[in-house]
């Protein structure tokens, strides 16, 4: 899948997810979960280029660990404040292992991206409960969460190797 193939399917969501077949609706599941790693790797990298190498730099030349400080401020300011902008109910704490607080948070990230499906049912009473019960036996919760696991920890890679050219960049300007 790719940006516009996501973006087209999460613009059409209100048709999608009257599917009578699970392939539409895992399909649109995809996409929005597509979209999440594009928007945390766009987050991270926004974030980097508006910091100055100047403030990592003064923590190494201190003996503090720049690395450590750099992946945390782009953890919380990409990946955390964009499960809550969903809104998600995550974690608000990682200790060093960003992929395990991925995997920990995956289901509730996972279940947001659900609960806007859900959202673009039709609303008339009668026949909105009875696309909700399909929408529901067309969902693979299991599989929804290994989904949004994966691309969220495929993005956080993505990020933590651009972390590493900032800090290279910024090491090397001595």
């Amino acid at each position: 899948m790719n940006y516009p193939q996501a973006a087209a399917l999460v613009s059409a969501l209100d048709r999608v997810v009257i599917a009578t077949q699970p392939g539409p609706i895992q399909e649109a599941f995809s996409a929005l979960v597509f979209l999440d790693g594009c928007w945390v790797v766009r987050r991270a990298e926004q974030f980097l280029a508006e910091t100055h190498h100047a403030i990592y730099k003064s923590l190494s030349d201190q003996g503090d660990d720049p690395a450590h400080r750099l992946t945390m401020d782009v953890f919380y300011t990409s990946l955390h404040e964009y499960a809550q902008d969903k809104p998600a109910d995550v974690d608000p704490s990682v200790e060093h292992d960003i992929p395990n607080w991925i995997e920990g948070n995956a289901a509730a990230i996972a279940s947001a991206n659900i609960r806007r499906m859900e959202a673009a049912l039709p609303s008339d009473e009668i026949p909105a409960h009875r696309a909700l019960i399909e929408f529901h036996q067309h969902i693979d919760f299991a599989a929804c969460e290994d989904e949004q696991n994966a691309a969220l920890q495929h993005a956080w890679s993505t990020v933590e190797k651009r972390i590493e050219a900032f800090l290279a960049e910024t090491l090397d300007a001595t």
